[in-house]
């Protein structure tokens, strides 16, 4: 296969996995609401992943714990990843 055929393929296959993200709203705001009301009621939010998703529990708890674009107080989540022990 030629290079910008399988570019094109794997764009139109990642447009594919965003669009069905839609009929995943509800499933998302829910588990937004779960998060959030952790959060105030004093909880922190441990996060985990196997494999390259591993990686993806490093750099949501990153996004939670920083405040890159947003002057905030950071939010108390742990990747259970960071800490080998704990595995």
């Amino acid at each position: 296969m030629k290079t910008e055929a399988l570019i094109s393929n794997l764009i139109s296959n990642a447009a594919k996995v965003i669009k069905s993200i839609d009929s995943q709203i509800d499933i998302i705001n829910q588990a937004a609401l779960v998060i959030a009301k952790s959060i105030t009621d004093g909880n922190k939010i441990l996060v985990c992943g196997n494999g390259g998703s591993a990686s993806d529990s490093h750099h949501f708890s990153a996004e939670l714990v920083g405040r890159f674009k947003m002057d905030r107080n950071p939010l108390p989540v742990l990747s259970l990843m960071s800490n080998v022990p704990l595995i």
